[in-house]
């Protein structure tokens, strides 16, 4: 497997094993009958991986709730992109996979961070939007798309308040999302959110089922 043969995770999530990914596919037995993966994250592992069943579980309730919201688009790519648009256009964010991108001017006062400088209001009102019910999880992703280093993070009081980054949608963001659903469309996939343990010991395993473990 090459880097351009892997699968990418649509969340681009912090520590995920995309660049590690040519290394760890062949560790993996090709005759895998159950795949566990009681930390799974973005899911990186798990994209990149046969099986005949994928069991997947994380005990960030927030990282199954994408999972599962992305998994309802399946077949349906056009209707999830058109949501997401919509989130984009409504709070006047950029999106340069489709030519919403920011002025020369704007890249030349700030060559580092014009994306951050054009998208900050508009994050910020979308992120307090999202913090008031935390119902709708496609403006989660959202979020996470232009949210610094496309992390997850929630404040005591159960907030999220990662700010902006230097980031928008892209045709990376565009790509890996695609590829996400098309590689999951078929799969016999369960996602759940469980301490890892409570989750281990509940399974029944075969022969070829194969544990990818790594918290």
């Amino acid at each position: 497997m090459t880097k351009k043969e892997v699968i990418r995770s649509p969340f681009f999530y912090v520590g995920d094993k995309y660049k590690l990914m040519p290394q760890l596919k062949v560790l993996m037995p090709d005759d895998i009958d159950i795949y566990v993966e009681p930390f799974v994250g973005g899911g990186s592992s798990f994209l990149n991986a046969t099986g005949g069943k994928y069991i997947l579980n994380d005990i960030d309730t927030n990282v199954i709730k994408l999972h599962k919201e992305l998994s309802k688009y399946v077949r349906r790519e056009k209707l999830l992109l058109k949501k997401i648009y919509k989130i984009i256009d409504d709070y006047g964010l950029s999106c340069s996979y489709r030519g919403i991108t920011v002025s020369d001017e704007l890249k030349k006062k700030y060559p580092k961070t014009y994306y951050a400088k054009y998208n900050k209001e508009g994050y910020e009102k979308l992120r307090a939007d999202f913090n008031k019910n935390k119902r709708n999880v496609l403006k989660l992703y959202v979020l996470l798309i232009y949210g610094f280093n496309h992390m997850i993070r929630f404040n005591s009081e159960g907030k999220f308040n990662l700010p902006v980054g230097n980031v928008d949608f892209n045709t990376n963001v565009y790509t890996a999302l695609m590829n996400y659903l098309s590689f999951i469309k078929g799969k016999n996939i369960e996602f759940y959110n469980k301490d890892y343990k409570d989750f281990l010991n509940t399974l029944e395993l075969t022969e070829n089922s194969y544990v990818f473990l790594d918290p």
